[in-house]
């Protein structure tokens, strides 16, 4: 009840993004408290595969634009989920992030998600190619 009240109040002042967040940031699983308060439906019987995972292109310098291609079809349809993709480049540097999706019926899904290429810990004074 408690935890009901409070997510009233934080979704209606800040959207359930906001609340998300804030879950995230106790390091409380926000899936979990979320069906616990019955906003996201539980689906024991999901049965999602991935249709493709691949990315387009497959090489291109810092300025590409890259395409993270994660279809996949369910004929059971889905509960809510996320996606955790890490990307390591070649120093065993990693970048990573966190996409949500809500519950799904039984079809397929394309879900495409945009990765522009960037260099973590550059210095430009160092060269186009150092990173």
């Amino acid at each position: 009840k408690i935890l009901g009240d409070m997510c009233d109040v934080v979704c209606d002042a800040f959207g359930i993004d906001e609340f998300i967040k804030a879950l995230i940031n106790f390091d409380i699983d926000p899936i979990y408290y979320c069906q616990i308060l019955k906003l996201c439906p539980i689906k024991d019987d999901g049965d999602a595969k991935f249709t493709n995972f691949g990315v387009s292109p497959k090489t291109g310098d810092r300025t590409t634009k890259f395409l993270l291609d994660c279809s996949f079809s369910t004929k059971n349809g889905t509960g809510t989920g996320s996606y955790l993709i890490t990307i390591i480049n070649p120093k065993a540097q990693a970048m990573s992030a966190e996409y949500w999706f809500e519950e799904k019926p039984p079809g397929s899904y394309t879900e495409l998600i945009p990765l522009d290429a960037i260099q973590m810990n550059c210095d430009p004074k160092l060269g186009e190619n150092h990173y």
